[in-house]
C-alpha cells in the first residue's frame, strides 16, 4: 500500500506540473520559443533599414522583452536598454508579434489584471486624499509662534530638522540640540504638549503626523525666486524670472516654480540628446560579454553558464550628469498637491532617463561636474538640480511613514546671488577684464573667489573662510567682506517685539569674525553686507548704509551695508552695482599697479550726506534707543 500510494503521487505530480502553465520547464520552452518569434521579427527590421541585427536590439534586450511581454507602449518603455528613439520606433512591431505569439485570451487576461492594478491604485490614492487631510499652520520666518504638537509630531519635527543639518549618530545630545536651535528652536510652552517654534533662516513646508507646518518668509516669494533665478543664470535671468512675475506670495507658489523652473531646464538640455559616456558594468548575462568574473561565476552559480557574471564598459547614458539630474527629479516626484501638467513632466523626465542609475545623493556628497564643450549644454540642469538636492530637504524616511518636506535654507541662497551679482556688476567685471592675463570666466573665480581658506594662526591649524574676497595676480587679498542673511536695522516705535532679529547682542559676532579676516589678510577696512526687509520709498536703488564702526586701538574700519530685498530686480541689482563701486574704489586705493579704464568711474556717496540722511529718517529710532537698554552700546 505505502508503494502503491508513493507511485500514484509521484505520476500526480509529474503530470500535473507539466500540465500547468506555471511550470518553470514549460516556461523556459515557451519563452525559447518567443525569443526565437522575436529574433525573426529583429531581423526583418534589421533587413528593412539595412542594419545589422544588433543595432535594432541586442540578445540581452531581446531576453528582457521576453521576461516582461509588454502588449503596450508603457509597458515597452520600462523595459532596460531602450530608449525614446527605438521606443517609438519598434514598440508596435514587438508587441504585435508577443500578441500573436501569446494569444487572445492570454492578451485579455493581461489587459484585465493591469486594469485591475489601476483601479485598486485610484482606490487606494482617493482614500488617501479624504483621511489624510491635514491642518496648516502658518509661522512666519524669525516670528516665535505657540503650536500644539502631539509627540510623534514633535519626534518628527525634530528629525526633519536634524537630518536638514546633518546631525551624525556619534554627536552629543548637547551638539544636536545646537544644530537643531540654528535652523528651528522648539521650546516648551506653557501649557502641556504646547510649543514655541521660531524659524530660523528656513523656509518652506514640513508634512507631520497630524499637521502641516507652513513657513513664510520674511520677503515676497517672487524676490526669492529672483534671487533663485540669477544665481543660477546670471546672463539669462529675465526669461525666467518673467514666467513667476504674477506668482502670489504662498510657499506653494515658491515649490511650483522650482519645479517648472526645473523641467523647462531638463527638458532643453534633453532636447539635444541624452548625455553619453563610456562606464565599467557589471552584469549577469545570457552570453559572454567583456570580461567573465570567474569568481563570481563560480560563487555564485557554480561554475554553471548561461547566465554569466560579466565585466565590460559600455557607452551608456548612465553617467554622472544624468544621475544629479534624475535624483532631483526623483525627489520632486515625491512632492504632494503638484499641478498635474508638473507631475506629467517629471515622470517625462524620469522616463527619459530610465536607463540611469538611480542614485540617493548626501547633500555632502554630491560630486561637482567639470563642463567641456560636450557637457555645456546640461550646466543649467546640472546647477538647478544641484540646488535641489544640496539647498532642499524634500523627503524624511521615519520607519513606515514618508515625510515629504521642502526646506529651503535662504542664508545659502543669499550668499550665491551677492556673491555672483558682485561678479557681473560694471565695476567688478570691468576691474578683473581689464587686469585678466586669461579666459575672463576663469580669472573671476581665481580673482573674486567664493569662500576661499585664509590661514588664522601662524601655523595654519586653523582655517577661517570669508564669503569674499578680491585678489591680485601676485596672490595678495586687496578686499574681503562677509555676507548675513540678518536684518540689521533696529524695531521702529509701534513695530512688533517679534518681528525679526531683534538682540543686537546677536551681530557681535559679526564683527569678530570680519575683525579676524582683515587682520588674517592684513587689511585695514571690510564690509559686511546685511538683508534688509523693510518697506522703502524712494531709496530703492541705493543700499543703506550704516555707521563706520572702528574697534579701539586699531586702525581698522568696518563697514556694514544693507540691501533691500523688497524691490524690483532692477532696483536690487542697482543697489548691488553701488555697493561694487564702493569696493572698487578702495581696490584702486590700495592697489596703484592694477589697469583702470579711462572711461570707467566709481560713484560712491560722500559719507557725510549718508550719515546725514541715516540721522534724518532715523530720530524716531534713536529716540527709543536712548529709552532702550541697546543704546549704551557704543560700538552700534
Amino acid at each position: 500500500a505505502f508503494f502503491f500510494f508513493f507511485f500514484f503521487f509521484f505520476f500526480f505530480f509529474f503530470f500535473s506540473r507539466d500540465m500547468n502553465t506555471s511550470n518553470p520547464i514549460a516556461n523556459r520552452i515557451q519563452d525559447e520559443k518567443l525569443f526565437e518569434k522575436l529574433q525573426m521579427i529583429r531581423t526583418i527590421l534589421a533587413k528593412k533599414d539595412n542594419y545589422p541585427e544588433y543595432i535594432v536590439f541586442s540578445n540581452a534586450t531581446l531576453w528582457e522583452i521576453v521576461w516582461a511581454k509588454p502588449i503596450s507602449k508603457e509597458d515597452f518603455s520600462v523595459i532596460k536598454g531602450i530608449g525614446s528613439f527605438k521606443l517609438e520606433k519598434y514598440w508596435e512591431a514587438f508587441t504585435d508579434g508577443i500578441k500573436q505569439f501569446m494569444g487572445a485570451e492570454w492578451v485579455k487576461h493581461r489587459i484585465e489584471e493591469k486594469n485591475n492594478a489601476k483601479l485598486e491604485t485610484k482606490k487606494r490614492e482617493d482614500y488617501l486624499k479624504e483621511n489624510n487631510k491635514k491642518k496648516e499652520m502658518l509661522i512666519r520666518e524669525w516670528v516665535p509662534t505657540f503650536i500644539d504638537l502631539t509627540k510623534e509630531d514633535l519626534e518628527l519635527l525634530t528629525q526633519v530638522v536634524l537630518n536638514r543639518v546633518g546631525s551624525k549618530r556619534k554627536t552629543s545630545e548637547k551638539s544636536k540640540e545646537e544644530k537643531q536651535q540654528k535652523l528651528i528652536s522648539i521650546s516648551p510652552g506653557k501649557a502641556p504638549n504646547n510649543y514655541q517654534i521660531i524659524a530660523k533662516n528656513v523656509i518652506g513646508a514640513i508634512e507631520l503626523d497630524t499637521q502641516v507646518l507652513i513657513i513664510q518668509p520674511k520677503i515676497a516669494v517672487k524676490n526669492i525666486l529672483f534671487l533663485l533665478c540669477y544665481s543660477w543664470e546670471p546672463l539669462h535671468w529675465k526669461s525666467s524670472f518673467e514666467l513667476f512675475r504674477e506668482t502670489d506670495d504662498k510657499i506653494e507658489s515658491l515649490s511650483n516654480a522650482i519645479v517648472l523652473l526645473f523641467t523647462q531646464k531638463v527638458k532643453a538640455a534633453l532636447r539635444k540628446g541624452i548625455l553619453q559616456g563610456y562606464t565599467t558594468a557589471e552584469d549577469c548575462l545570457p552570453s559572454i560579454r567583456g570580461r567573465v568574473r570567474w569568481n563570481e561565476q563560480i560563487g555564485k552559480h557554480l561554475g554553471r553558464m548561461p547566465p554569466i557574471e560579466c565585466e565590460f564598459d559600455e557607452f551608456t547614458e548612465d553617467v554622472e550628469e544624468n544621475r544629479i539630474i534624475r535624483a532631483a527629479c526623483q525627489s520632486l516626484k515625491k512632492m504632494k498637491d503638484l499641478p498635474s501638467n508638473l507631475k506629467m513632466s517629471l515622470r517625462s523626465i524620469d522616463s527619459q532617463l530610465q536607463d540611469v542609475k538611480s542614485v540617493k545623493y548626501n547633500r555632502k556628497n554630491i560630486p561637482e561636474i567639470d563642463f567641456t564643450s560636450i557637457n555645456e549644454h546640461y550646466r543649467s540642469a546640472i546647477d538647478i538640480s544641484t540646488f535641489i538636492l544640496k539647498n532642499s530637504s524634500w523627503t524624511l524616511l521615519n520607519g513606515n511613514y514618508e515625510s515629504p518636506t521642502f526646506l529651503l535654507y535662504m542664508p545659502r541662497v543669499f550668499e550665491d546671488f551677492v556673491v555672483g551679482s558682485l561678479r557681473q556688476s560694471l565695476p567688478i567685471s570691468e576691474l578683473v577684464r581689464l587686469n585678466a592675463s586669461r579666459n575672463k570666466d576663469q580669472e573671476m573665480e581665481k580673482c573674486f573667489p567664493q569662500n576661499r581658506a585664509l590661514r588664522f594662526d601662524t601655523k595654519g591649524n586653523i582655517e577661517i573662510k570669508p564669503d569674499f574676497s578680491f585678489w591680485d595676480h601676485s596672490d595678495k587679498c586687496n578686499y574681503v567682506g562677509d555676507i548675513k542673511y540678518k536684518r540689521l536695522t533696529k524695531r521702529r516705535p509701534g513695530e512688533s517685539l517679534e518681528s525679526y532679529e531683534d538682540d543686537v547682542n546677536a551681530l557681535t559676532p559679526d564683527l569678530y569674525q570680519l575683525l579676524s579676516y582683515t587682520i588674517a589678510t592684513d587689511l585695514t577696512s571690510g564690509m559686511l553686507i546685511y538683508a534688509d526687509d523693510t518697506a522703502c520709498q524712494g531709496l530703492e536703488d541705493k543700499p543703506i548704509v550704516y555707521p563706520d564702526l572702528q574697534p579701539v586701538n586699531t586702525k581698522t574700519i568696518l563697514k556694514r551695508r544693507a540691501l533691500r530685498l523688497n524691490v524690483e530686480p532692477v532696483h536690487l541689482l542697482a543697489q548691488i552695482n553701488k555697493i561694487a563701486s564702493e569696493i572698487v574704489s578702495e581696490i584702486y586705493s590700495r592697489n596703484s599697479n592694477l589697469k583702470k579704464s579711462e572711461d570707467f568711474q566709481v560713484e560712491v556717496e560722500e559719507d557725510k550726506e549718508l550719515k546725514r540722511r541715516w540721522e534724518d529718517d532715523d530720530q524716531d529710532e534713536k529716540a527709543w534707543r536712548k529709552r532702550s537698554s541697546f543704546g549704551t552700546m557704543d560700538w552700534y
